[in-house]
């Protein structure tokens, strides 16, 4: 059973993101998109990953059927073409 501290360890989702940096090298057109979109893009890959692994096993799993793909992979496409990410907004000013 993962617990939230493993769940959510930054060096997770780092070496996810690196191996689809890996694979990217075998799409010129992959790799030229992540390379212009560098941080904003991990940042987005960051945080749909870190969701995608705290779905309970069983969820992520029939995901991964459904879309043929790793949960990096999932997270890499939703990184790429899910709604923004919600950002974090400033409390108002009074």
């Amino acid at each position: 059973m993962q617990t939230k501290r493993t769940r959510h360890r930054p060096d997770i989702v780092l070496a996810a993101w690196q191996t689809q940096l890996e694979q990217a090298k075998e799409k010129p057109w992959l790799a030229a998109i992540l390379l212009r979109q560098g941080e904003r893009l991990f940042r987005r890959f960051a945080w749909f990953y870190r969701r995608l692994r705290a779905l309970p096993r069983k969820t992520r799993r029939a995901w991964r059927k459904k879309l043929a793909t790793t949960l990096a992979g999932a997270a890499l496409l939703l990184a790429l073409a899910g709604p923004p990410v919600p950002a974090v907004q400033p409390p108002p000013s009074r």
